[in-house]
């Protein structure tokens, strides 16, 4: 994990925090959502906000004193809601600059099934992030907050 945060410093990449509920229809512009400046040139990044529902569980391995809980989170139903690639970014400047757009979540509501946990640990959930995606540097990931949806806007899509 430190090595990883290590490797990540060749940026900032941040995720803001969304002003409102997200609803169907509603335009997320790229500048609104996300903040970062590279350090150092890069070549060849592909920025991408991507969806999925994320099955979540526990279960028991081994027995008696080998016994251990195993807890999971396994990906299904991925979407891509935005992607934009470029081929070159310049040092210091605002990522918003080269990635610019806007995307909404309406292929998440209609396609995905909404957050349903039964505890804090079993179920299913809704899960985003925002993707930066190098091929030579580590990739940066922002994982969204699943809060921002209602769960009547799924069934309704």
């Amino acid at each position: 994990m430190a090595i990883k945060r290590q490797l990540r410093k060749y940026m900032v990449f941040e995720l803001k925090q969304l002003s409102a509920p997200v609803k169907p229809g509603d335009k997320i512009e790229i500048a609104d959502l996300v903040k970062g400046r590279s350090r150092v040139p890069l070549h060849d990044v592909t920025l991408r906000v991507v969806a999925c529902n994320m099955e979540c569980g526990q279960y028991k391995r081994g027995h008696g004193t080998q016994e251990r809980t195993v807890s999971f989170k396994e990906p299904v139903w991925g979407l891509v809601l935005f992607e934009k690639y470029e081929k070159q970014v310049r040092p210091h400047v605002s990522i918003t600059n080269y990635f610019s757009g806007s995307f909404t979540f309406d292929e998440m509501f209609s396609v995905l099934y909404p957050r349903q946990m039964i505890s804090s640990t079993h179920g299913l959930d809704v899960h985003w992030e925002v993707q930066l995606i190098h091929p030579d540097f580590v990739d940066q990931e922002l994982v969204g907050p699943n809060l921002i949806f209602s769960h009547k806007d799924f069934l309704t899509a």
